[in-house]
């Protein structure tokens, strides 16, 4: 795709074919994909139109899947027409995007109306003019009325999304704990019981710990939300105390780790972590829909 300075065109859609560009296996399975998806070959008459896929009776034309999929393999800056992932890629993004409009007609979110020619007019006037738009179009396989039509998919489905965003919570209960790292259990346990007659925890995170990123700071892991720490097993055992209360020794692949919970606390997430979240919580509902949509897909890798 030729670049162009179209800052002010956030499409949905783009996302949604990033983040599906990035997977390791883009093949379609039975984990991702709900068993109702039939895959066939349309065979239209005459005079219908081919669809590449019905999403609860609402078509994705062929047109629309081609020249998505011409827009995708131009980002990638080669001809990989042969490419089957690429087919399933394109095809997938477009069900989801398409999913999304639904929930937001489902949920009775609406652009208001004059919000599509508004959104319009300042994308033409971010480009330079009409002429630099019109080509702009030609350039990325659009003519003016499919392009609209993807603008109001895309806004409807950006409103869906903000809607799922806005349910998840800003904080959460962290943890703020310490721990010590050492190479045998039965080190380990001598330690814990150290620290049970008495022994300070700090001092022997610094004289003992294998683990070098916290042991000067006397083992201390910080604040940390569920799900964020390297080490999942540590991270259970941690969210599993009271305040103040040594763990038993946990196992890892790093080693045998004596931890102990200082204080739990409500605080705001992270950007990173947030942004975790709210990623999950949109793929999360896009799984449920694919379980209950009815999906055709009739084109082939």
């Amino acid at each position: 795709m030729n670049t162009h300075p179209l800052n002010a065109f956030k499409v949905l859609f783009v996302g949604l074919l990033l983040v599906a560009s990035c997977q390791p296996s883009p093949t379609v399975t039975s984990g991702t994909t709900p068993t109702s998806i039939r895959t066939a070959i349309s065979l239209p008459t005459e005079t219908s139109i081919p669809p590449a896929a019905l999403v609860n009776g609402e078509p994705i034309t062929l047109e629309e899947y081609e020249s998505e999929l011409a827009r995708y393999q131009d980002s990638r800056g080669t001809d990989l027409a042969t490419n089957n992932a690429d087919s399933e890629i394109v095809i997938r993004a477009m069900i989801e995007r398409l999913l999304l409009k639904q929930g937001a007609d489902s949920s009775g979110l609406d652009l208001g109306e004059n919000d599509l020619e508004s959104e319009l007019e300042q994308l033409i006037a971010d480009m330079g003019g009409q002429e630099s738009y019109l080509r702009w179009l030609e350039e990325n396989h659009y003519t003016p009325s499919s392009f609209e039509q993807a603008l109001l998919i895309d806004m409807l489905a950006t409103m869906m999304v903000e809607k799922i965003l806005s349910n998840v919570p800003q904080s959460e209960i962290h943890a703020n704990a310490r721990h010590i790292l050492v190479a045998s259990r039965e080190e380990a346990e001598n330690i814990r019981q150290e620290i049970l007659a008495g022994a300070d925890f700090v001092e022997l995170a610094v004289l003992y710990s294998r683990d070098l990123s916290t042991r000067p700071a006397g083992g201390s892991l910080g604040w940390f939300a569920r799900g964020t720490l390297t080490m999942p097993t540590v991270e259970e055992a941690i969210f599993s105390l009271q305040p103040g209360e040594l763990g038993e020794v946990i196992e890892s692949e790093l080693g045998f780790h004596i931890v102990q919970l200082i204080q739990l606390e409500d605080r705001p997430l992270s950007y990173d972590t947030l942004l975790t979240r709210q990623e999950q919580s949109v793929k999360n509902w896009l799984d449920e829909k694919w379980k209950q949509a009815e999906i055709e897909i009739f084109v082939t890798p």
